[in-house]
């Protein structure tokens, strides 16, 4: 795919994603006119877009689709739940065939024969309520700006510019200033060919729609551009004059000039009569900035890269300062070192998008299987504005994906059981997002019908999981839904029940070097909380050394750090007392097996693991760092407790621990077994 279809697809991608919100909003009230007008809006740019960039079939089925919600605005055909359906099923058909350019898929084809018999009808009046002696009509005057540049040949095909002008014009009062300088000499004058461009501005009370319709027939062999000027009149004579006298010397304008013209000739008149300013606003003062650009997610990646390399430049240039004693270079590099750490949270802010693009595809993954189950669902979202890196949210589809499916099929009822159980007809699915420090925090949560313990575990003895005499607590009870082959339902169906869900979420997010935790009430609903990190690039490490070696452990992950006496720490893990609480604490230099003489005190690190305290005992914590993680490669791969290296100062290797997997294996590997079922992982 080469990079001008590339930016099609990308832009038709986000047009469809804002035409399917659109339409799920507007599915709440058919009588809503501003989402009748933003589907239209966002269906006529795709369909310009597809026909500028070779996409005829997208283009053409499009413009057929168009026509309905036209009607729509006219208020000559009544929104239906049908209507709604079908462009929902069309918006489906047109992402296959932005993949499909050519379409030569014949299913596709066929799809696409059954749509366009469906928009037809609909088209032509029948089987649709029209709405009778019902005319739009639209009493606000709104001034437009419109470059009309013909090509060469449009007069061959019978249209003539000055036919359209007139048509033009008929909409309102106008103003039409010719171009000319594209007109050749006299003697290579062709008279078939059209060599005059048109400026003008036109004021009228007619919408948009109907100014893009007089140019309906020669959109192919035009340039077009149609742009608002200001909301109001303000064709008076003063503007008129002004625009005509400066017409002979400056052509084209171009709708910043005028929008200029426009605006100073007004606050003039407005000084000369010492009137209040009115209440209108010139289009470009907004537009003479732009507030956004596009940037392809490769350069990003290849900023993230550079900064990496920076943030590993810079812990050398740090650690070399340190050892010459010059104050002059050490407030430098101290300079250095500040803005190299602004620089890096920039670039993650940067990379960072909102949570909230996943969830129009919930939305609608929300009311297309309530409608196929038979359910009354809502989706309700908070704080859906918290931001994670891009490449983090881009694995994180899938699994939330599993979830929301789970809660659709497992947790919520049908409306006649929650109304014998008291509870609203319609069930709520709620996702809730927020920032906790440096992690983010996602939590699905429905109000269904809760997690039946018991019978989970029935079905994880007769998977042969666990045997009818394992004792287990709560929540190891609920980590047996991640178990892969693991499922409650009794028959199979296309939505759930395969037992290949709940053990795939877990494990997409625990690559994430994020952890899933799960409470539920049984007849109250069940909720899933999901921890994350911000960004798994560029990290804040803890730097710890334990034997001969270096390893960083992720800061965020960190609650507290202690000292205590080598002695104290006999085994593998036990159990400890710290500040009067008793957690198990793992020895490190035992799990890793080091060979060199042990410190005389070590270095308890406190953190959280599945909800419980839990510790880790290091030789000597170093301090903090600015970790660069670098993979491990395939030959390391079997390392899971790693989750990747990072180069410091020096230039040697640290590893950095995937505490999450580290501490599972710990924890099966323990000979001891560790009191009140804490932290036992099954």
């Amino acid at each position: 795919m080469d990079s001008i279809q590339q930016i099609f697809v990308q832009e038709a991608t986000e047009l469809l994603s804002e035409l399917e919100e659109v339409l799920l909003t507007f599915e709440k009230d058919l009588t809503d006119t501003d989402s009748i007008e933003r589907i239209f809006r966002v269906m006529h740019t795709l369909k310009g877009s597809s026909a500028m960039f070779g996409y005829d079939t997208v283009n053409n089925f499009t413009h057929e689709l168009e026509y309905i919600y036209d009607a729509l605005r006219e208020g000559t055909l009544e929104a239906t739940p049908e209507i709604l359906e079908l462009t929902l099923e069309s918006v489906d058909h047109l992402k296959m065939l932005i993949e499909d350019k050519e379409s030569q898929d014949q299913a596709l084809v066929e799809s696409q024969a059954s749509l366009l018999n469906k928009i037809k009808k609909y088209n032509s009046g029948q089987g649709v309520e029209v709405v009778k002696d019902k005319v739009k009509v639209d009493e606000s005057i709104s001034t437009y700006y419109i470059k009309f540049k013909p090509f060469k040949d449009l007069m061959k095909n019978g249209s003539n510019p000055m036919y359209l002008l007139e048509d033009l014009l008929e909409l309102g009062k106008g103003l039409v200033l010719p171009e000319l300088n594209d007109l050749p000499d006299l003697e290579a004058l062709e008279v078939s060919e059209c060599h005059i461009s048109f400026e003008v501005i036109l004021e009228t009370p007619r919408p948009l729609s109907e100014i893009e319709d007089v140019f309906m027939f020669v959109e192919d062999t035009a340039d077009i551009h149609i742009e608002l000027i200001i909301e109001g009149a303000v064709l008076n004579e003063g503007i008129i004059l002004e625009l005509e006298s400066k017409a002979i010397k400056q052509r084209p304008f171009g709708i910043e000039t005028i929008s200029g013209i426009i605006q100073n000739i007004q606050e003039k008149e407005q000084s000369n009569n010492s009137s209040k300013p009115q209440n209108t606003s010139v289009a470009s003062d907004s537009k003479n900035s732009i507030n956004s650009i596009r940037v392809s997610s490769e350069k990003l990646d290849a900023l993230m890269n550079q900064i990496s390399e920076l943030v590993t430049s810079q812990a050398s240039l740090s650690m070399l300062v340190n050892g010459l004693e010059v104050t002059e270079l050490t407030a430098i590099t101290e300079n250095i070192t500040k803005i190299t750490r602004q620089l890096r949270d920039n670039a993650f802010s940067i990379c960072l998008i909102p949570i909230d693009t996943l969830v129009i595809r919930f939305q609608r993954l929300v009311r297309d299987l309530s409608k196929d189950l038979g359910k009354q669902i809502e989706l309700v979202t908070e704080g859906t504005d918290t931001e994670l890196d891009k490449s983090i949210i881009e694995k994180l589809s899938d699994p939330l994906l599993h979830l929301m499916r789970n809660c659709i099929d497992h947790g919520i009822e049908h409306s006649d059981v929650r109304n014998e159980h008291g509870k609203k007809t319609q069930g709520t699915i709620k996702i809730q997002a927020y920032n906790s420090g440096t992690n983010v925090i996602i939590k699905i949560s429905d109000d269904g019908a809760g997690i039946d313990l018991e019978k989970v575990r029935q079905r994880a003895v007769e998977k042969g999981i666990i045997t009818p005499n394992t004792e287990l607590t709560e929540q190891e009870t609920y980590q047996l839904l991640f178990k892969s082959g693991f499922s409650t339902a009794v028959a199979l169906s296309d939505i759930s029940g395969r037992g290949v869900g709940m053990d795939v979420v877990k494990r997409g997010i625990e690559d994430l070097q994020g952890d899933i935790f799960i409470e539920s009430e049984k007849g109250k609903g069940t909720s899933f909380t999901i921890r994350l990190p911000l960004t798994l690039s560029i990290i804040d490490g803890l730097l710890v050394e334990i034997g001969e070696n270096t390893y960083v452990i992720p800061l965020y992950l960190v609650d507290k750090c202690y000292e205590i006496p080598a002695a104290l720490l006999t085994d593998v893990s036990q159990q400890l007392v710290l500040d009067g609480d008793r957690i198990p604490v793992f020895h490190l230099r035992e799990a890793l097996r080091c060979a060199n003489q042990s410190p005389e005190f070590n270095q308890i690190i406190k953190m959280k693991f599945q909800n419980e305290e839990v510790g880790l005992s290091v030789d000597k914590i170093i301090g903090e760092h600015q970790v660069v993680l670098k993979p491990l490669g395939h030959m390391y791969s079997e390392q899971e407790e790693f989750s990747g290296a990072t180069i410091l100062g020096d230039g040697t290797v640290a590893l950095v621990f995937d505490i999450n997997k580290l501490l599972k294996k710990l924890i099966n590997e323990s000979s001891n077994n560790i009191s009140h079922g804490k932290l036992s992982y099954q």
